[in-house]
């Protein structure tokens, strides 16, 4: 069952997609402090056997070329034809 705060939470790194556990996981009464210091990992809930859905759809571009990027979804939905923006209507 759920341990208690000695117990160790394993954590997933999205940033090099490494699993913490062990001795390396935080306690879980630390897992609060132990998420704000590391941004880029979650509590591991099996990520490494999941589908990799977390991928972003397109490329992220470098910083400086992100300007704009939210109009472009727009534009690509008026080029499509009219049979397609019904389906990404529904």
């Amino acid at each position: 069952g759920m341990g208690g705060p000695e117990e160790r939470v394993a954590i997933w790194n999205r940033a090099n997609g490494r699993k913490i556990a062990g001795s390396a996981a935080p306690f879980a009464r630390n897992i609060d402090a132990y998420l704000a210091k590391h941004p880029e990992c979650e509590v591991y809930r099996g990520q490494d056997k999941m589908p990799r859905v977390t991928r972003p759809a397109r490329p992220i571009l470098p910083s400086g070329q992100q300007q704009g990027s939210g109009a472009v979804g727009v534009q690509l939905q008026q080029i499509a034809p009219p049979h397609l923006q019904q389906q990404q209507q529904q």
